[in-house]
């Protein structure tokens, strides 16, 4: 299968149709608006969801808007910090010129670039030779997502102690893309101009890099502050809370990743609204994901009941329901109608009894696992760590995660409704069962 063509891109639309049958109680909450899939388009269409961007303000009011009719009150709890709207981002060797993705906290560089000697500087590298050069670096072969994470942040920081001038991360993946990298709000990265580049082009810069050539970055930018808000909605009720939250910010158009999670979460609203009347209800949409869960954090510290008021926190994370594919060669992706195992649903330990039986058609979430500190990822692992035990948590990384391309052909419109299906009547059983109020 070493061929190209219709039947292997990534973009190929199939008609499935894959047919559920919705359990009482849920279908007519399917049925009462627009469909899953009808949510995910709206929000892939909106156009790139990095915090404070147009496409991010627009994804606000719509979720206000739909909030607001399923009954909820609803407020806005702003979030702003420093960033850079960046104009332009390439490195170049000889005639050959590539774009890049920014890393941030974005170091601009000018019109004029940067020009040094390119080095490679794969774990491990020689500090003594990365002084002053631009360091290329590529990263072991992975669904890349953060800057944090220890195959990047190790080699990252040996070159930034080393002296490098400039950083190129090559994000070696399954499907041969950019991947941008979430990263905190500092971090010393600021210090250098860093670009992302695609492994499937990446061949002449790592060969001049091999050879020592010279390079030029060039990060073109103006400081901006990104400016959005927190979607902080509450159905007053009695006893104790249950919570909802998923992020709605991220790099690019993020279906996959975010419009998945983001669709579950709003028809969840009207379901549990329907279904417990009497029930303290909070939904929360947050933003600043992609710079480490700045939007989760101010949310904890303002809006968040405390950790003993909560009945059930359900966290909706990355790659709610996103596409499998198959692996047909490097950076060469062909659809299947079904969703990417790469899933996770975390729960506390004395639950998951109740949940595997109700999980086993849905692949990854029918292994579900101990939502611990250890387990768990984004937000999600910053809740557990502030005490909020009750958690239910999904996070994954689809082979299209933090990609360009993550558009609504990262979704199969039949998995998509299967595993809300799965997923909401677990949901159902675990308040029968265990979260009482």
């Amino acid at each position: 299968m070493n061929g190209g063509g219709p039947l292997l891109d990534r973009r190929t639309t199939l008609a499935l149709g894959l047919a559920t049958s919705l359990p009482a109680g849920l279908a007519s909450a399917a049925a009462a608006g627009p469909s899953l899939m009808d949510d995910v388009r709206h929000y892939a269409a909106l156009g790139p969801h990095r915090t404070g961007t147009p496409g991010n303000l627009a994804a606000l009011d719509w979720v206000e808007a739909r909030l607001r009719t399923a009954g909820f009150a609803v407020a806005r709890q702003p979030v702003r910090y420093a960033d850079h709207d960046i104009a332009r981002a390439t490195i170049a060797t000889g005639a050959v010129q590539l774009d890049g993705i920014v890393q941030r906290p974005a170091c601009p560089t000018g019109p004029a670039g940067l020009s040094a000697p390119l080095v490679l500087a794969d774990e491990p590298a020689d500090p003594a030779r990365l002084s002053g050069k631009i360091a290329v670096i590529r990263l072991p072969h992975a669904r890349h997502s953060s800057i944090l994470e220890a195959r990047t942040a190790r080699p990252v920081k040996a070159a930034l102690a080393a002296g490098c001038v400039g950083l190129v991360l090559v994000t070696r993946g399954p499907s041969g893309e950019a991947l941008a990298l979430n990263a905190p709000l500092e971090h010393p990265i600021a210090a250098v101009p860093t670009l992302v580049i695609a492994p499937r082009d990446a061949a002449p810069i790592v060969t001049a890099a091999g050879r020592g050539d010279a390079g030029r970055i060039v990060v073109e930018g103006q400081a901006i502050t990104a400016s959005s808000a927190n979607i902080v909605a509450r159905r007053r009720g009695q006893g104790r809370a249950i919570v909802v939250t998923t992020p709605l910010s991220g790099w690019f158009g993020c279906a996959g990743e975010r419009g998945s999670g983001i669709a579950a979460f709003l028809h969840a609203a009207p379901l549990l609204a329907r279904r417990y009347p009497d029930a303290d209800l909070h939904f929360a949409g947050l933003v600043g994901h992609e710079r480490e869960y700045v939007g989760g954090d101010a949310y904890v510290g303002a809006h968040a009941p405390p950790p003993d008021q909560v009945r059930l926190w359900v966290h909706l994370g990355a790659g709610f329901a996103a596409r499998d594919w198959h692996e047909i060669a490097d950076g060469v992706l062909a659809p299947l109608p079904g969703a990417d195992a790469q899933r996770y649903l975390l729960a506390p330990e004395a639950w998951l009894g109740t949940l595997r039986p109700l999980l086993t058609t849905l692949p990854g979430y029918q292994q579900p696992y101990p939502a611990t500190i250890e387990n768990s990822a984004g937000e999600a692992r910053h809740f557990i760590e502030r005490g909020y035990r009750n958690m239910v948590a999904t996070i994954g990384a689809h082979r299209l995660h933090h990609a360009r391309t993550d558009d609504a052909t990262a979704i199969d419109p039949g998995s998509l409704e299967t595993s809300w299906v799965g997923w909401s009547r677990a949901l159902v059983a675990l308040l029968h069962r265990h979260a009482t109020a």
